[in-house]
């Protein structure tokens, strides 16, 4: 949870610090009264960047948004049929276009912002901020969760099970070949990686390992959450598709509604509906006081407090 508000506390001193132009036209009566303030200013500051003669590749002020070949990930919400907005999204030079309940993601050119503002089929659009829940220890699931146990008793390691993680990249960084040759993962389904590998660690990789370690049997699939919600909350229903018995995600958007069910928890629930158990490798930055707790009942004093709950902190927009 810190992570997460230092995150936020950045991106308000950002807001601070952007320009009054970029205020005045996100303003109610501005022209980019439908643009969020930080897609106006990286507008602007693109806009003051080739003025300047352009030079060196144009980098933003704000070190969140994901930026690519001159193009921002944004979620657009649409005022009315979503299909429409994807259309008029992709005539402007959307790349990558999602629709998914009323929500199209996908790569929009910033030189294009202000065609965007004016477009009757949108709502409202905002960046696709997003981060993963990797923490910073190294896990010994299999002992922990007592699978190294199972394992042995009941002759069981995950074959006929097919595991589903959604993360940021799996193999943007490499070396995904030499861990399959060296054990630590079987080969993967990959449903969809990030085609733009900008600001990816691989962490999707990293718990494909893990879920290697704990079911060695179970073959392995994985798709890309960083693409914004939309493209998220498809990739969960792509993984079920393609045969994913059980599916894990470590990928919070800052946008996900915190009181009611957005496009994400709509996913799960209709995966889990066709019987799909669905886990979040959330709150591993849950605080000391809720670990504290969990320790004290009788279950976690004998065994050991579970690595899903040691990791996992509260999500809100996710339903399970």
């Amino acid at each position: 949870m810190k992570q997460i508000i230092i995150i936020f506390v950045q991106v308000m001193a950002l807001f601070a610090q952007a320009s009054g132009n970029a205020w005045a036209a996100t303003g109610k009566e501005g022209p980019m009264a439908k643009v969020d303030q930080a897609l106006a200013v990286v507008y602007e500051e693109q806009e003051s960047y080739l003025a300047r003669g352009g030079g060196v590749a144009f980098t933003p002020s704000n070190p969140l948004l994901r930026v690519s070949a001159g193009r921002v990930l944004i979620d657009a919400v649409a005022s009315g049929d979503v299909q429409a907005l994807r259309v008029d999204l992709e005539a402007f030079g959307m790349q990558g276009a999602v629709a998914f309940g009323r929500i199209v993601s996908g790569w929009f050119p910033i030189d294009a912002m202000d065609g965007m503002a004016a477009l009757a089929s949108l709502q409202f659009a905002r960046p696709a901020y997003a981060t993963t829940n990797v923490g910073l220890v190294t896990s010994q699931g299999d002992q922990a969760m007592r699978a190294d146990v199972a394992c042995a008793t009941f002759g069981v390691d995950g074959n006929g099970v097919t595991v589903g993680v959604l993360s940021d990249s799996f193999d943007c960084l490499g070396g995904a070949t030499a861990d399959v040759a060296n054990g630590d993962l079987s080969p993967v389904t990959v449903i969809q990686e990030d085609p733009s590998c900008s600001g990816t660690t691989d962490e999707g990789r990293a718990m494909l390992q893990l879920v290697h370690d704990v079911a060695p049997g179970a073959s392995l699939a994985f798709a890309t959450a960083f693409l914004g919600q939309a493209s998220f909350a498809s990739n969960i229903l792509a993984l079920q598709t393609a045969g994913a018995g059980v599916i894990v995600d470590d990928v919070i958007f800052f946008a996900e509604p915190m009181f009611q069910d957005g496009i994400i928890a709509q996913a799960v629930d209709t995966v889990k509906g066709l019987g799909v158990p669905y886990f979040l490798c959330g709150l591993q930055q849950c605080s000391p006081f809720l670990r504290k707790q969990l320790s004290r009942r009788p279950l976690f004093r004998r065994w050991g407090l579970p690595v899903s709950l040691r990791r996992a902190p509260l999500r809100w927009g996710h339903s399970a």
